[in-house]
């Protein structure tokens, strides 16, 4: 019964879907965490975080491929992870109306139950084929933002340790040190 009821033009897009939003809960839930434990060292205030489709809402250093495995799964997931938002419900609108006008997952449904005429009947090729540069750009696009916001990261760390814990002792022990070598 359950698979009679289960729409075959959307049943690749559950499992990714699932599993993707099962690991990004996690991330989020550990990365939420870790600013709580920061706080709560810093004797800081903890603020609400602000949601906002256009918004950074803090930096964190990523690996580039943790985006680009999304994007290889479903275009847009990767976009989400480094929380542009915009693109990537882009993307993911029309992945799905290229799927869903191609009948891809049909086919490729058709194709793992071994009924190839189907398969054949089913897809419609030239929908299909804009599939490549769709995948191509989520990638390619994702990569490149990753290694944007890892060096905001890196330049945003640099500055606040430098304004809070390198004071002018610091600096003159540091210079002492560098004259005796």
């Amino acid at each position: 019964m359950a698979k009679q009821c289960l729409d075959i033009k959307w049943f690749f897009i559950y499992i990714g879907v699932y599993i993707f939003n099962i690991w990004d809960a996690y991330r989020l839930a550990t990365d939420i965490n870790q600013l709580a434990q920061l706080a709560a060292r810093l004797k800081a205030p903890i603020t609400g975080l602000q949601l906002s489709l256009f918004e950074i809402n803090y930096f964190q250093k990523l690996s580039v491929w943790i985006p680009v495995f999304w994007s290889i799964i479903t275009p847009g997931l990767g976009h989400l992870i480094i929380r542009n938002i915009t693109t990537g419900l882009y993307l993911s609108f029309w992945l799905l109306i290229t799927l869903n006008q191609s009948n891809l997952l049909s086919s490729f449904y058709y194709t793992c139950n071994g009924d190839y005429v189907k398969a054949i009947v089913a897809l419609d090729p030239q929908w299909a084929l804009y599939l490549p540069s769709l995948y191509c750009f989520a990638v390619c696009d994702s990569y490149y933002h990753t290694i944007t916001l890892n060096s905001l990261f890196k330049m945003e760390q640099a500055r606040f340790l430098e304004n809070n814990y390198w004071n002018q002792a610091n600096r003159r022990d540091f210079l002492k040190i560098l004259e005796k070598k």
